[in-house]
């Protein structure tokens, strides 16, 4: 009984740790699903990796149910509950037994981070083109320094497995990317479009950060949606793609308990890897 008790508590203590642990290196940093391997045969394993980190340079973080509301692998319209095992690395690892395109997706359940520095606030907002925020914060009249703000990590990636065709489809997450491009059917492939919905709608004028990595090399490129929340990404040069966009919301007056939480940042992100047209 003593055994039992014992493992039970670890258990709870290793899942509370790793939502300490995202929670304070998450400021103004991505979160993207990045596989090992982004094309794989039929019947192989798909695995991946959760990071977090600043231009596809980041820290890799383990399968720890607590911190998640969703992640599961979808493929020819069904989708499955990933299997695991309690804190495994890549945080993914799932057979597969079709052929076509498959989606990771991940939602994150909510975390906080408390702003005591007024500087740190305002680089995020600027970097993510949410300048609009700091007019909002004083004309709400909220703290400058010592408040709180909750976010949630809505992620996306894409996995051919055999010919890999198929379409990315909206999962019903709050705020999404809807790859319309498959970027694995077409070798001649010189753009693909990605769609941003926030609610189930698009989602014009936001901010769009892509980042592609090549040959240990990082590139960012600034986009932004238009009319329809759509962005248009070259991919002539090839690499692995980080699509990233942040939207910033007014909280629920029942998150967070009896704190009062001042802002809601919502995180989208997707990722795919291509091959480049000159090779």
């Amino acid at each position: 009984m003593l055994n039992k008790f014992l493992f039970k508590l670890l258990y709870l203590v290793l899942a509370i740790m790793p939502v300490m642990s995202l929670t304070s290196t998450a400021t103004a940093h991505e979160f993207w699903l990045e596989p090992l391997q982004f094309k794989v045969e039929r019947g192989a394993n798909i695995e991946a990796h959760i990071k977090v980190g600043q231009g596809l340079d980041g820290d890799t973080y383990a399968f720890y149910p607590a911190n998640f509301d969703r992640f599961d692998l979808t493929a020819n319209g069904s989708t499955d509950t990933l299997r695991y095992r309690f804190a495994q690395k890549p945080a993914v690892d799932q057979p597969t037994s079709k052929d076509g395109l498959h989606v990771l997706t991940y939602q994150s359940r909510p975390s906080r981070l408390r702003y005591e520095k007024r500087e740190k606030f305002e680089s995020f907002l600027k970097a993510e083109g949410l300048d609009w925020v700091l007019e909002a914060h004083e004309k709400r009249g909220l703290p400058e320094l010592d408040f709180t703000e909750f976010f949630k990590r809505f992620a996306k990636s894409l996995i051919k497995v055999g010919e890999g065709k198929g379409e990315d489809s909206n999962m019903g997450m709050a705020f999404e990317w809807v790859m319309l491009t498959n970027p694995y059917t077409d070798p001649s492939l010189k753009t693909v479009t990605a769609q941003l919905f926030y609610e189930g709608k698009p989602f014009s004028d936001s901010m769009v950060n892509v980042f592609i990595k090549r040959d240990d090399k990082i590139e960012q490129v600034k986009l932004t949606t238009d009319d329809d929340g759509k962005v248009d990404v070259s991919v002539v040069d090839g690499g692995l793609f980080l699509i990233n966009a942040v939207h910033m919301i007014i909280p629920d007056d029942s998150i967070g308990g009896t704190e009062k939480i001042a802002w809601m940042s919502l995180w989208a992100s997707t990722t795919f890897e291509v091959e480049s047209l000159k090779n």
